[in-house]
């Protein structure tokens, strides 16, 4: 690890800070390739398998550039779009979307024989990433970060000229919710001349902050058992077993899943590919 600190002990708010500092951030509008998965943010540091990881990027995902879009691994070209819609931040990152993600992350896993608990482990620390990342995007409760809007939906043509809304899930919410990135998909919808649709909120600000403070205490309650989770097992021997070869039988990691992808993702002069599907 060229790093000064336990990668393995880190929170996933430490470990969302550090791969920050080191994020190439995107254009507005962007003028590449640029995208993020939680195996974005945990692999770097922790040494999981891609053949683990992968699994969890089921989960959500983001990526865009200027000729398409890819929300939770649907990709969509810029042209077939013909909407970009807005909702607030209170309603794209909810108390209901919060507890089903504590309670599934966990399971896009596979049973891998005799890793239960290194599983486990990274269960948790893949829960304490997403939520310290959705604390993230609600900022400091003030009335500027309550008023911001999040492009959760996109409305495309399919063949046959069918409208079809492509949906971000917690995780992509959470990302573009994100100054940086709001900005610059935002600005990338504009730059193609694509309508921009921003839902209302009625609320009013103290309406806002008692909900974002009620989806605060929500969001502590499932990272402090995500913690408490993470820390009644080894750290270390986690990472080892995370790192040993799956066992004979098991399907092994695909190099073409590790192929580089230049200045995508948290690493420093890029990072791995991403995961089946988003090509």
């Amino acid at each position: 690890m060229a790093w000064d600190f336990n990668a393995a002990a880190a929170t996933g708010g430490d470990l969302l800070r550090l791969a920050q500092e080191r994020m190439r951030w995107p254009e507005e509008p962007v003028a590449a390739p640029w995208g993020v998965s939680i195996s974005y943010f945990l692999r770097p540091y922790l040494h999981a398998p891609l053949y683990l990881t992968r699994h969890l990027d089921r989960f959500g995902g983001l990526e865009f550039a200027p000729h398409f879009v890819t929300f939770d691994s649907h990709r969509v070209q810029w042209v077939q779009v013909v909407q970009v819609r807005t909702v607030p931040l209170l309603d794209a990152i909810t108390t209901a979307a919060v507890d089903t993600a504590a309670d599934r992350i966990g399971g896009l896993l596979p049973p891998v024989p005799g890793k239960k608990l290194a599983l486990d482990w990274l269960a948790s620390k893949s829960t304490d990433l997403l939520l310290s990342l959705c604390l993230t995007a609600l900022g400091d409760l003030g009335e500027q970060a309550l008023s911001v809007h999040v492009p959760t939906q996109v409305v495309y043509l399919r063949k046959g000229g069918r409208p079809k809304v492509l949906e971000s899930s917690l995780f992509s919410s959470a990302v573009l919710a994100l100054p940086q990135v709001n900005r610059s998909v935002l600005a990338t919808a504009a730059a193609h001349r694509r309508q921009i649709l921003v839902h209302p909120d009625h609320a009013d600000y103290q309406q806002r902050l008692y909900r974002a403070r009620m989806l605060r205490e929500r969001i502590s309650f499932h990272l402090g058992a995500a913690r408490r989770k993470a820390a009644a097992i080894d750290p270390g021997a986690a990472v080892a077993a995370l790192s040993a070869q799956p066992p004979l039988g098991f399907p092994p990691e695909r190099p073409e899943y590790g192929r580089p992808y230049p200045d995508v993702g948290p690493q420093p002069g890029g990072g791995y590919g991403p995961p089946p599907g988003w090509r």
